[in-house]
């Protein structure tokens, strides 16, 4: 049980280094404490996943296990990455949308995980559009 929890400890420092995200998006948040935030976010995920063009959560299913199991809902059946919509009132708690990208080493592996938080620029419409088009699709 030590040894897992000394990994844990690892993951998140990871997250921490890597918290702004590895793509260009509009004014990404670089929040202290970033992985408690997402500690949290990862905790309601797992209650309100739904299928709503909603609030965009990236990351990476084969790193679900170890990541607190974000993609627990919709990892079976899918490749290397899956995107997750979560409910609106989700996104209203944080008032910002937690952007989670699979980091790759040049021999195309998972490194880390990089986290961003995004403003949201409004409740209702489709603010995420230019920033689906900005992010790489890995899944194919």
């Amino acid at each position: 049980e030590e040894e897992e929890e000394e990994e844990e400890e690892e993951g998140w420092s990871e997250i921490e280094r890597v918290r702004s995200c590895t793509v260009t998006v509009s004014r990404p948040y670089r929040i202290k404490g970033a992985s408690q935030a997402f500690l949290s976010m990862v905790g309601m995920l797992k209650k309100q996943v739904v299928d709503r063009d909603m609030s965009v959560l990236w990351g990476c299913e084969s790193e679900a296990d170890r990541w607190g199991g974000m993609l627990d809902a919709a990892a079976a059946g899918h490749s290397q990455t899956k995107r997750v919509c979560v409910s609106d009132s989700l996104c209203c708690k944080f008032l910002a949308n937690v952007v989670c990208m699979p980091v790759f080493d040049a021999r195309g592996a998972v490194e880390s995980l990089a986290v961003a938080f995004v403003p949201l620029p409004s409740r209702h419409g489709a603010p995420w559009r230019g920033l689906r088009e900005a992010m790489p699709d890995h899944s194919s």
